[in-house]
């Protein structure tokens, strides 16, 4: 049996990653790499994983370095070995995962 942690997306979500993907296969890479990371120990220096404060979303909220300005928001779901991803996007700019 495997303790690696499942990763489910919101439809928000889920539209986001293939909106980045598509832009870039470089980020595809970086972003798949981040959510193998992400799967095996959410909190592993690589992905600089904090917890965040922020009125768009209800709970426990974290944040999770991708590359550069790229930010994966999520939160544990469904017990402690899912994540939900809930956002991916920039860390700074008018669409920034904060708001």
């Amino acid at each position: 049996m495997s303790d690696n942690y499942k990763i489910e997306f919101t439809k928000f979500a889920a539209k986001k990653y293939a909106k980045l993907c598509k832009k870039s296969k470089i980020l595809e890479k970086q972003i798949s790499k981040a959510l193998e990371s992400l799967s095996v120990d959410p909190f592993s220096p690589n992905l600089n994983t904090h917890g965040v404060n922020t009125a768009m979303y209800d709970g426990k909220v974290y944040s999770s370095f991708i590359s550069g300005d790229i930010r994966i928001i999520w939160e544990f779901s469904n017990g402690s070995l899912h994540i939900l991803v809930l956002n991916i996007g920039g860390h700074s700019g008018t669409n920034n995962v904060y708001r």
